[in-house]
């Protein structure tokens, strides 16, 4: 058995999907039910917000019918997720905006969750770059949130995607942000781990990840930080070494 094979056995074929989420889907308003034909009555709000539903099609656990989209950009078929701890070191932010920034100039689509710390510096990278970012929310599409990222909110609509599967402006609940975080590792072909605890919301991104197939690549830390545990931990069991921005372009096949 190959450190790869191993390492996709952390996922525990028991907790597929990590199905402990399936009491944290919270009010997904409509989007397991709605119908386009059901549109008429949003058909306002949609013109006046610049809101679409889109199909994801993704197989994944409890994959939504549809996802709520704002934004001029699209999906791409060519997209690395950036991931890591919201109270990140300098260290954390200075990597993931780098990484973000070197990646959206090769039209590499950076996908992330409009977090504090390492998500807010992976889309300020693709953004400065002049690339396309995605923000996948754990509120409603209209419910910029954190509220203090909502610049970066309304840059990302002009090139990137905003994508929710809650309403319009659900609320930013707890427990809908380790369920989003299914989309976020859904919708790249690579997962970066910036930085990370053993126990946090990036390792249940993790899990989604292994469960999806994808790529896992983590950036190493210093041995005394707890931001450096779960990255270093995943190194050990089989992830792939992000030393510099050519293990990502390798793993694309980027010349």
């Amino acid at each position: 058995m190959t450190e790869k094979e191993k390492f996709m056995l952390l996922s525990n074929s028991t907790m597929t999907g990590m199905t402990t989420c399936k009491i944290m889907a919270g009010e997904r308003l409509l989007t397991d039910k709605l119908n386009k034909s059901d549109l008429n009555g949003y058909k306002d709000i949609m013109k006046e917000h610049g809101l679409r539903l889109i199909e994801p099609g993704l197989d994944i656990f409890r994959s939504p019918k549809y996802l709520w989209a704002r934004g001029d950009g699209t999906l791409s078929n060519n997209a690395v997720s950036i991931i890591g701890a919201r109270k990140c070191t300098p260290y954390g932010r200075k990597i993931a905006y780098e990484l973000a920034y070197h990646l959206a100039k090769k039209d590499i689509q950076i996908i992330s969750g409009l977090a504090y710390g390492v998500d807010i510096e992976a889309h300020r990278g693709a953004l400065d770059a002049g690339g396309s970012t995605v923000a996948v929310l754990g509120s409603g599409i209209l419910n910029c949130y954190p509220k203090a990222h909502q610049p970066e909110y309304d840059r990302i609509l002009e090139k990137g995607l905003i994508l929710s599967e809650y309403g319009f402006y659900q609320k930013p609940l707890k427990h809908q942000f380790p369920f989003r975080n299914r989309l976020i590792s859904a919708l790249c072909d690579v997962l970066i781990v910036v930085e990370a605890k053993k126990k946090s919301g990036t390792m249940i991104t993790v899990n989604y990840g292994l469960d999806q197939g994808k790529t896992i690549m983590a950036v190493p830390g210093p041995i005394d930080s707890k931001l450096s545990e779960g990255t270093n931990m995943l190194i050990g069991q089989g992830a792939r070494l992000l030393s510099s921005i050519e293990d990502v372009f390798d793993e694309l096949g980027i010349v």
